[in-house]
């Protein structure tokens, strides 16, 4: 079981219980039962447990080096605490002043007492290190003038730097002071080995880690463990960053010190978006084995974690017994397509046609039509739907905007409402219908889905192409049975035409419904994708939860737009129009849409 959360009062230091120092940090590596012998003080957070729990026991080794503050519930995560209930020293005031930012009385009485500056207070912890976690620049810098240590270490058993106190909190502002005053951004823990990057990592804060890496953060580094950032980030849940570390890259794969890989790490904690990034993007092993003989499912199992379980045993049983999983795995419906294009036309050709000769005024009609329907599946095919990454308008964006959020003056850079998306795997904004597809692996504008049979995805560009392929295969068909139907009256019966009807006959009743449901998303002005997973955009949802249409502008526009993108519709008047939208939910749901990676397409949900 993972260790319990240790909340920290800030406002007690000075009454702290000496006999708080009695045991680890918040994590173990020793054996553990169920409960975690920790700093009366600490950061220790969430340790991941890597034992093997019986009877709500942990009996194996639990190696949470996560280091996570949690200030009380009642100050809130930002709030300053509560004025003392006593009167203080001068150096415990001194230390409130620090943890609520008082830049005034501060400087104040460190011009009265300056050999207060460099004293700690009775955990062994510095000024810096609780300015670290609400302090301003301002406060940082002046405590700086008069001699306060930046980047000494805690004397408590965690060891650990106010940097790390900074990268723990999600303080950007603290982070980049801190860096600015020549703290060095790999700077690790004496007992873990924690760097900043890997302590933003574990705490999911995607701002920071892209700071970090920025300035100069090594991502090879690991901690005593042999975590990487990319661990902890997979056990966080934080797909986004996960997507960072993956195009740096930064493997997914790689082994701790207990033999556990990401994959086993995201199950572990019942992150199930990041386990199915994990395993349809990166391609991660499912059957991958940690020093106790475990894969991912069985840890995930072992948790209680049902969703995850059933993702995985789902994938690991296609991936072992699906007799069909090389098909979907490869380009095997595409080829079918092109076996049956070639096929039905010698067919035709070679045997119904010259069969008919007083039929020709009915074959030569539907020989054009069927010529007309593979010249829009080779359109289909050959377009490109319209590939986000070869507009360098958007990775200029993108570069603009996370330059914009990591150079923030203020503690608001994490919480931007983005007008689009930020995708970390392609290195660009997004527009706001475009979508990642794991299979082409880029992201496509206006994506409705990636499609196996022509091996493509269907997006903005070849949008119309698709349309036109299917609808003219849906006739196509019917023509064929006709002709069909006509030479079992010409010629007589046959078994190899009364297999051929049946075949057709079947394949027609999906492509027929394939083909009324993007008549019906056309008019609606929708895509697959955002019919399916209309429940992960805010902006198809109302402040009920209910769903909506922000981009139906009724269905001779919809047609239009859909259709002809490209000769009379304007990119930035949809833009605006969806913006319109998405302010009246911003209104009523807050923020609508948050720094992402790996935001799932309709085959690959995250």
């Amino acid at each position: 079981m993972a260790a319990p959360h240790v909340h920290v009062d800030v406002d007690a230091l000075a009454d702290a219980d000496a006999d708080a120092d009695s045991g680890g940090h918040g994590h173990s590596h020793g054996h553990s039962h169920g409960h975690s012998h920790g700093h009366g003080h600490s950061h220790g957070g969430h340790g991941h447990s890597h034992g093997h729990g019986e009877c709500g026991h942990d009996h194996g080794h639990s190696h949470g080096s996560q280091f996570q503050f949690q200030p009380r519930a009642q100050d809130g995560a930002h709030g300053p605490p509560p004025a003392p209930a006593k009167e203080l020293t001068p150096l415990e005031e001194l230390f409130y002043c620090a943890k609520t930012a008082n830049l005034e009385r501060f400087r104040a009485l460190v011009e009265q007492m300056p050999e207060l500056a460099q004293q700690r207070d009775p955990m062994g912890h510095t000024l810096a290190h609780w300015m670290a976690q609400r302090g301003s620049a301002e406060l940082l810098e002046f405590a700086h003038s008069v001699k306060v240590p930046m980047n000494l270490p805690s004397e408590d058993s965690v060891k650990l730097h106010p940097i790390h106190w900074a990268c723990s909190t999600g303080n950007l502002v603290s982070l980049k002071t801190f860096v600015k005053l020549g703290v060095d951004v790999n700077t690790a823990d004496a007992l873990k080995q924690r760097t900043p990057l890997l302590i933003a990592a574990q705490n999911g804060f995607p701002l920071l880690v892209m700071y970090l890496i920025k300035n100069g953060a090594d991502i090879t580094l690991v901690d005593a463990d042999e975590d990487s950032a990319i661990h902890w980030a997979a056990y966080k849940g934080a797909t986004e960053i996960v997507s960072v570390f993956q195009y740096l890259g930064l493997s997914s794969d790689d082994p701790d010190r207990y033999g556990q890989t990401p994959l086993h790490l995201a199950a572990m904690r019942g992150e199930l978006p990041t386990v199915q990034y994990l395993v349809e993007e990166l391609d991660s092993d499912l059957n991958a084995q940690d020093a106790q003989g475990r894969t991912p499912l069985e840890l995930a199992r072992l948790k209680g974690y049902k969703r995850v379980v059933n993702y995985l045993a789902r994938q690991m049983f296609r991936n072992r017994w699906n007799v069909f999983s090389w098909w979907e795995a490869s380009r095997g419906p595409y080829f079918y397509t092109l076996a049956n294009i070639f096929l039905a036309n010698l067919l035709y050709m070679f045997v119904l046609v010259p069969a008919m000769p007083d039929m020709r005024y009915v074959c030569v009609p539907h020989m054009m039509w069927n010529v007309t329907t593979w010249v829009f599946f080779y359109f289909t095919v050959r377009t490109s739907p319209g590939d986000v990454t070869e507009d360098s308008v958007y990775a200029q964006e993108y570069a603009a905007v996370t330059e914009a959020m990591i150079s923030a003056d203020n503690d608001d850079g994490g919480q931007l409402r983005l007008e689009r998306p930020l995708c970390h795997s392609c290195h660009v904004q997004r527009p706001l219908r475009a979508k990642h597809c794991r299979v082409c692996k880029t992201c496509i504008d206006q994506f409705d889905h990636h499609c196996p049979f022509v091996d493509n995805c269907v997006g903005r560009n070849n949008h119309v192409y698709f349309l036109a392929f299917v609808g003219f295969l849906t006739f196509d068909i019917m023509g064929l049975e006709y002709v069909f139907y006509l030479y079992w009256h010409y010629i007589g019966f046959s078994y190899w035409v009364l297999a051929c009807m049946v075949y057709f006959g079947v394949m027609f009743l999906p492509v027929a419904q394939l083909f009324g449901f993007h008549v019906y998303l056309t008019a609606k002005n929708l895509t697959t994708n955002e019919v399916m997973n209309s429940h992960r955009y805010q902006h198809m949802r109302t402040a009920q939860g209910a769903f909506q249409n922000p981009f139906d502008k009724g269905v001779l526009w919809n047609c239009a737009e859909r259709c002809l993108p490209s000769y009379i519709w304007n990119e930035n008047d949809q833009n605006d129009h969806a913006a319109t939208m998405r302010k009246r939910v911003t209104t009523s749901q807050g923020e609508y849409l948050q720094v992402s990676g790996s935001n799932s397409d309709t085959t690959s949900p995250v």
